[in-house]
């Protein structure tokens, strides 16, 4: 491979690697009482080692990530139609 790609390719990797990072922070955001994940139907949950809201199920996940060293872990919550007020969604009903 020709010396010029390489910039190319580096840029190309950092830059996917930002947009894809962005996407989940974005997810995350709070607006109007509600994240944008629950307005859209794709959920993002990030919980670090030194947070205090981890719900029971994640107890297991965050103790091995504790054991690998990432000291996070990502939960996702999908639906196939978002949720509007008052009504119930795919996952409700688990």
């Amino acid at each position: 491979m020709p010396g010029f790609w390489f910039p190319i390719v580096v840029g190309a990797i950092f830059g996917f690697g930002t947009l894809y990072w962005s996407f989940f922070q974005i997810l995350q955001l709070r607006w109007g009482g509600r994240s944008v994940g629950e307005r859209v139907g794709f959920e993002v949950a990030i919980y670090n080692e030194d947070d205090n809201d981890v719900p029971e199920n994640m107890r297991n996940p965050m103790l091995e990530a504790q054991k690998d060293g990432s000291r996070h872990r990502m939960e996702y919550k999908v639906r196939l139609v978002p949720k509007q007020a008052g009504e119930l969604a795919f996952n409700d009903f688990k």
